[in-house]
């Protein structure tokens, strides 16, 4: 996953080997998106089964090749089908799949609509998490490991609202230092996103499964080492609020995400105490050549747009509209209609360097009993959508705590 960027071994794209197209499941079944053909089918696995779908497509779009296996494994530019976690019709999430099978474990205890304040330190050791619920406050001790799952945005929040974090930051908000740890919060990555909106000559009925069923991905240009761009044809005007265009149902839109940032934000505090939403500044084209790229995925997927094949469909290029080609004009239209897929990773960086915030066992640097595993860990956002990449992370951190716990080392760095 991150073999083009800098990473401990044993976290780059195999892991310990070859890729694997199917994790392991603990209760029989399979998380990952490997091809399975069946005749005139492709089927893609999902946490609790297989989704097949007929296949119908043209042999290329622009040039570029259509697949009926996973756009996920491989790196390759091509078209094909998105890859979609449903199972008996039904969209499965890591819950569904992983925790309600559990939840008769008499080990497992699950609350609900609780505030996490912070984790509770004693010296360097990790003892435990205090939250609250109901308007009681409640700390839970631990003897062996805390880990936290709370995301790109919460998981460094956490840390910093119990003293773990860049003590610059730390000491404006008020928290006291307890670990000085300068990559906590920063290095956010998220995949901007775009397009071309159009109004429809003709009611846009739902898609069947998702809102986006084919997707592609491409180059920006000869000099990237793999496709950068991702398009996706979107069966909804995906557009900011305050923009002029069609209602849904109405319209439609070719979606540009930029999939290999350079730009880079930060998550940090908006005061000492946990209730507050923390601040988070994603920085989305700072960096010249990502709006330079999205440019030229805007371009494609005009091209697209325009194509006979949708003329049945097309009334006209609602937004950013025909008379916007140079430029400097789609530059300001890509600022005016900036959306987040939502796939923030990086603000507790896996790695070996001192801004690394977690070693390779996924275990806070300085800190004993606590590990992180979930998007914050990743070095860089991935070429792809995240979810499939957070569940093997998952399964990886259980993995290396049932093998720190035969060992009896209590998840010391």
């Amino acid at each position: 996953m991150w073999r083009q960027r800098s990473g401990p071994p044993c976290h780059q794209r195999d892991g310990s080997g070859p890729p694997r197209r199917l994790w392991p499941h603990p209760y029989g079944q399979v998380v990952g998106i490997p091809p399975a053909r069946d005749g005139p089918h492709t089927g893609y696995a999902s946490p609790t089964g297989t989704r097949k779908r007929r296949t119908s497509a043209p042999n290329t779009v622009r040039g570029v090749p259509v697949s009926q296996d996973s756009l996920l494994l491989t790196a390759q530019e091509r078209f094909g089908w998105t890859d979609l976690s449903i199972a008996d019709g039904t969209r499965q999430d890591g819950a569904t799949a992983y925790l309600r099978p559990a939840m008769d474990r008499p080990n497992l205890h699950v609350v609900t609509d609780a505030l996490v304040h912070r984790v509770a330190l004693e010296g360097d050791r990790c003892t435990g998490v205090e939250y609250s619920t109901e308007g009681d406050s409640v700390t839970v001790r631990c003897s062996a490991e805390v880990v936290l799952c709370a995301g790109a945005a919460g998981s460094p929040q956490l840390l910093m609202l119990s003293g773990i974090g860049p003590q610059d930051h730390l000491s404006q908000v008020g928290i006291t230092t307890a670990v000085h740890l300068p990559g906590v919060g920063a290095n956010l990555q998220d995949h901007a996103i775009s397009g071309i909106v159009y109004q429809s000559a003709r009611p846009v009925p739902a898609t069947v499964n998702n809102h986006g069923e084919m997707q592609g991905l491409i180059r920006s240009s000869a000099r990237t080492t793999g496709p950068d761009l991702q398009l996706t044809i979107v069966d909804v005007p995906l557009r900011e609020d305050s923009l002029p265009g069609p209602d849904i149902g109405r319209g439609y839109t070719i979606m540009v995400a930029l999939m290999t940032p350079f730009s880079h934000g930060t998550i940090r505090l908006a005061g000492p105490t946990p209730g507050p939403s923390p601040i988070i500044n994603p920085r989305y084209y700072s960096d010249d050549w990502d709006i330079d790229r999205m440019v030229h995925g805007l371009r494609v997927a005009r091209e697209i747009g325009s194509a006979p094949a949708l003329a049945h469909w097309r009334e006209r290029e609602a937004l950013p509209g025909p008379d916007v080609h140079d430029d400097e004009g789609l530059r300001a239209y890509l600022f005016r209609n900036l959306r987040s897929y939502s796939h923030y990773v990086g603000t507790c960086r896996i790695g070996v360097d001192e801004a690394a915030v977690v070693d390779p066992a996924l275990r806070v640097r300085g800190v004993s009993g606590l590990r992180v595993a979930d998007a914050s860990v990743m070095p860089s956002v991935i070429s792809a959508n995240t979810n499939a990449p957070v569940y093997a992370i998952a399964e990886r951190a259980a993995e290396l705590m049932r093998t720190t716990h035969r060992s009896g080392t209590r998840g010391s760095p």
